[in-house]
């Protein structure tokens, strides 16, 4: 049984799942997830759901995959900018737009 703050926490370290290693170690994890959980709760608010109670695991998949585009990423590239903006791994938490652009600019093509 995985807590909702477990899986927020887990999004937010691995990209949404993404990547195999975490990309923030636990520390700096710690200090996002006030925010995360913020973000969360206003977003249920928002949609007028009485919030994120119990087993993260009773939730569907594609939750958390909404919520990670929507909450985590921007949530966590937040933090990235004002802690770390030379981080490698910052645009794993870009905006789609941003990443393409990175890669026009770059050598690097998507597949």
């Amino acid at each position: 049984m995985k807590t909702i703050e477990e899986q927020m926490k887990f999004l937010a370290q691995y990209a949404g799942g993404t990547v195999d290693l975490a990309l923030l170690d636990d520390k700096d994890t710690e200090e996002i997830l006030p925010s995360l959980m913020k973000a969360l709760q206003e977003q249920a608010n928002a949609i007028g759901y009485d919030g994120f109670k119990g087993d993260a695991d009773s939730y569907p998949q594609m939750v958390w995959v909404m919520i990670y585009n929507s909450i985590v990423k921007e949530t966590v590239l937040a933090w990235i900018d004002n802690n770390c903006p030379q981080a490698w791994f910052r645009l794993m938490y870009a905006p789609k737009e941003e990443q393409l652009a990175a890669m026009n600019k770059s050598k690097l093509k998507p597949c």
